[in-house]
């Protein structure tokens, strides 16, 4: 009974996926990701780019172009991926595209991949991101995703989130009704990543018991 029900939840779960909706036009720096699966070629293409690049890179996975203007934030706290720099290969990186793939499906901005290097622990940390025009918006979206810092491409420097968020409150440019509508958008996307994690392991358990028989 297990086997015959797991296949139903998991499609089940794929259909509740298909049910939410976004409300949040783009902002983000397009290069029209059409959702298609990430080639070998540009997975042996990211190995080399994330070992030539040991503080930091930020690059289109899709297409290997590298944006230098916009500002790069992780929408998803969850789909960070913490690994030794030194050992980093095609291995490492299968969940991490996945992770990618994953989110430019439920994402209306294209996803970047994007790594930087803590001197603290010596390792990298990989994340699937946004790289976005409005500096406040990445800020809005960073202060509901629970992320330090945004990083701004063309200056070069990261942006501390809550120091910058005050400074657009001091200002009196910080907006509510915005960021209301930012954070309920990045609650949604995170849901329907978590479903979409669930799916996939609930898939992969089916394969697994498939094969046993």
């Amino acid at each position: 009974m297990k086997k015959i029900l797991t296949p139903i939840i998991a499609v089940i779960l794929l259909f509740t996926i298909a049910a939410f909706s976004l409300s949040e036009k783009p902002d983000g720096i397009s290069e029209t990701n059409d959702n298609s699966i990430i080639s070998l070629d540009n997975i042996n293409k990211l190995v080399k780019v994330i070992k030539d690049s040991p503080k930091g890179f930020t690059v289109n996975p899709y297409n290997m172009k590298t944006p230098t203007v916009g500002y790069v934030v992780s929408p998803i706290k969850n789909a960070e991926i913490k690994v030794q720099h030194s050992k980093i290969d095609n291995k490492h990186l299968k969940q991490y595209l996945d992770d990618i793939d994953d989110l430019q499906k439920l994402s209306d901005n294209d996803v970047y991949a994007a790594g930087w290097l803590n001197t603290g622990d010596n390792n990298y940390y990989v994340n699937a991101v946004y790289v976005l025009k409005d500096r406040n918006r990445a800020l809005y979206i960073a202060q509901a995703a629970n992320q330090v810092a945004i990083y701004d491409l063309q200056v070069g420097d990261e942006i501390n989130t809550k120091d910058a968020i005050q400074k657009l409150k001091a200002s009196n440019k910080y907006n509510d009704a915005t960021y209301t509508t930012v954070e309920n958008n990045i609650n949604l996307i995170a849901k329907k990543y978590s479903v979409y994690k669930r799916s996939d392991l609930l898939l992969s358990h089916t394969s697994e018991n498939h094969q046993e028989i």
